[in-house]
């Protein structure tokens, strides 16, 4: 709880957990391990389960689009099968639908935040984007990079790419890259837009917020004792949490 720092834990079973994500009304929460996602409603309790891929599989990557009743899952690719790139699972009627593509072990997924692309990108520095609700791939964006994560903005629906210690801007519907820098204080695990779009914040060594249109630096978090691996904004834009590897969650009010 946010408010009052008490700590709420979820029933489900104890094994690893790849990735989060709170929908955009901030009644459910997501949790991606292996061959599944895991749900709870945050107002009711009730806590679910619906199998992602392969049950020896790993999702690495999972997000709501934008009225909190889907969930996107990028999925690890079978050898020698056709590769199932994300899966889209219905929340209220529990059907799922896979878009298939390349093959690629997906790393991180985005949804824009309109509802209508979504974005998958794999650790090879392929980006492969769909305008649904066509299953078929649009673009192909090469990046260069092993990709961390990928983010939309909610400003102008450009895609933001972390990987290494660099950061790229692409303009999806063209398939060009408009902005690429470095961070000098080493690599970049994750990246998340501000609500309005105004802000990048990405989670490394340390905690930096940058202009996303200019690449300047505009800020930093300090005090985390380890590398961090997760960055997310509330939807209100005031507050900023970060996951650290020394084990804490941090809250902090934007300034």
């Amino acid at each position: 709880d946010a408010e009052t720092g008490q700590e709420q834990q979820p029933s489900w079973p104890r094994k690893a957990v790849y990735g989060l994500a709170f929908s955009r009304q901030g009644n459910l929460l997501a949790a991606s391990g292996r061959g599944d996602v895991r749900l709870r409603n945050l107002l009711t309790g009730r806590e679910w389960t619906v199998p992602a891929g392969r049950e020896d599989a790993s999702v690495y990557s999972i997000e709501f689009f934008p009225d909190g009743g889907t969930v996107v899952a990028g999925l690890e690719p079978e050898e020698g099968k056709d590769p199932a790139c994300v899966q889209l699972t219905d929340l209220k009627s529990g059907k799922d639908r896979v878009l298939r593509g390349p093959a690629m072990w997906v790393w991180s997924v985005a949804v824009s935040a309109d509802g209508r692309r979504l974005a998958a990108g794999a650790r090879n520095g392929q980006v492969h984007t769909w305008e649904l609700p066509s299953e078929e791939p649009r673009e192909e964006l090469s990046t260069g990079l092993e990709i961390c994560r990928i983010a939309f903005s909610p400003a102008d629906g450009t895609l933001a790419v972390c990987g290494g210690s660099t950061i790229q801007i692409w303009n999806p519907s063209t398939s060009t890259r408009v902005k690429e820098w470095t961070d000098p204080r080493g690599e970049v695990w994750c990246i998340a837009f501000s609500p309005d779009g105004a802000v990048l914040a990405s989670g490394g060594t340390q905690v930096t917020l940058w202009h996303p249109k200019s690449g300047e630096r505009i800020g930093s978090v300090e005090g985390h004792g380890d590398v961090v691996g997760g960055v997310a904004y509330s939807p209100d834009g005031e507050i900023l949490a970060t996951a650290c590897w020394d084990g804490l969650l941090r809250l902090r009010g934007v300034p």
